[in-house]
């Protein structure tokens, strides 16, 4: 069963995939292909939302543009005969004439015949969602049909201990159905977006993997693509490619898309020039891409660059970065900070000596203050008593700061 940690990573995910969804703006002009999503499993939710987005922007499979004009020409034939029919039984020829006009208006700006995937919220009842996650064709379409839609897709998943079974309906056809490994179930993204393309882009259109380092950015013929898990979806044939970053030079080609074709640029790092590599202490030894530095210079010095050192006594440094330079300083932790007992024993320490001086000096000063107004009581020897112990108190207290700044400071 699904532990509670990983419901609250899943549903992190969920929110997060429904966000990236969701704010793909429509172009102007395009229609929107409404898309539901249901399952009993927040992670397999996830997957498929994940899909969608990979998927997401122009609605190119044929039957699905085919059903989804078919659909809006049966509304719109609904709605015009509504119109008229109710203007001419109230006898208004101006009114009717006015209807005309505005639904020619509307023709000239109709939308440019794009459909546009958008994965949107509906209302489904507990009663329906079991039919759904079944596979009942006739609730598939009864639910489309009340709430709008135009494609749902709904995913069962049965857990036998470690093991899990997802079945994936859409629009009521078996799509996908795998066993997996109930903690690895992100190895089902690639089947399932395999399996939901065709209700989504057209057979011109290949999922694409993507190996390329994390702070480039690709776009293809001039406009942004989606990566997700490291894959794109891309129409086969000729496309421009551009890569940016900050740490390599721009590279443009022009590739053929086809079948078993990868994203896999050959970039050539940028050259920022030898490096100054100065570390505290200054014995440490440094190794630069690999190789270690001499008289504090890198003469090889280009972006991306790793850096290591270590030194006697201090706990070891690492570190990759994609900025230009040519001046770095490098400052060691002192093992002992990796100590964190050290640190922690010495501090409660000297928080019980504080606690322990106000208190005995709190006692101190009321028992003085007692004595002074209410002599006959005589409790003078607890006031000099009371002294004599928050003294001894102070002195462990200072003792007790003493040694929590040798261990924060020198780790003594």
């Amino acid at each position: 069963m699904t532990s509670s940690k990983r419901i609250c990573i899943f549903r992190k995910r969920l929110s997060l995939a429904i966000m990236l969804i969701m704010l793909l703006p429509l172009p102007a002009g395009a229609a929107s292909y409404r898309t539901l999503v249901v399952s009993d499993d927040e992670g397999i939710a996830s997957l498929i939302l994940s899909s969608l987005s990979l998927l997401s922007g122009e609605v190119t499979a044929p039957a699905a543009i085919e059903e989804y004009g078919r659909k809006a020409a049966d509304e719109e034939r609904i709605a015009r005969e509504a119109a008229i029919s109710g203007y001419i039984t109230s006898e208004n020829l101006s009114g009717l004439e006015s209807y005309l006009a505005q639904e020619e208006a509307a023709e000239a700006a109709a939308d440019d015949g794009s459909l546009v995937l958008e994965v949107v919220e509906a209302e489904v009842q507990d009663a329906e969602r079991p039919f759904l996650l079944a596979g009942d064709r006739d609730a598939f379409d009864y639910i489309r049909l009340v709430q709008d839609l135009d494609l749902i897709i709904a995913a069962e998943t049965a857990d036998e201990g470690l093991l899990s079974e997802v079945s994936v309906y859409a629009n009521g056809d078996l799509v996908h159905r795998a066993a997996y490994i109930a903690s690895e179930e992100n190895d089902q993204f690639l089947p399932l977006t395999e399996s939901l393309l065709p209700y989504i882009k057209s057979e011109d259109y290949i999922i694409v993997p993507v190996s390329m380092p994390s702070n480039v950015s690709l776009t293809v013929d001039g406009g942004s693509v989606p990566l997700v898990y490291g894959y794109t979806v891309l129409e086969k044939g000729e496309h421009e490619m551009r890569y940016t970053s900050p740490a390599f030079m721009n590279l443009e080609e022009t590739v053929t898309v086809d079948e078993g074709y990868r994203i896999e640029p050959v970039l050539q790092p940028l050259f920022s020039g030898p490096a100054i590599v100065s570390s505290v202490p200054f014995d440490a030894e440094i190794y630069y891409q690999g190789v270690k530095v001499e008289d504090h210079m890198a003469m090889n010095g280009t972006v991306p660059f790793s850096i290591t050192a270590s030194a006697e006594g201090f706990a070891p440094f690492s570190i990759q970065s994609t900025r230009l330079t040519d001046n770095l300083t490098i400052m060691l932790r002192p093992g002992w900070m990796e100590d964190v007992d050290l640190v922690a024993d010495a501090k409660t320490r000297f928080y019980n000596a504080l606690l322990g001086t106000l208190i005995t000096f709190g006692v101190h000063v009321a028992a003085n203050a007692v004595t002074n107004i209410y002599p006959e009581y005589s409790i003078a020897p607890v006031a000099t008593a009371m002294a004599g112990i928050s003294i001894v108190q102070l002195v462990e207290m200072v003792d007790a700061m003493f040694d929590y700044f040798q261990a924060a400071s020198l780790g003594m």
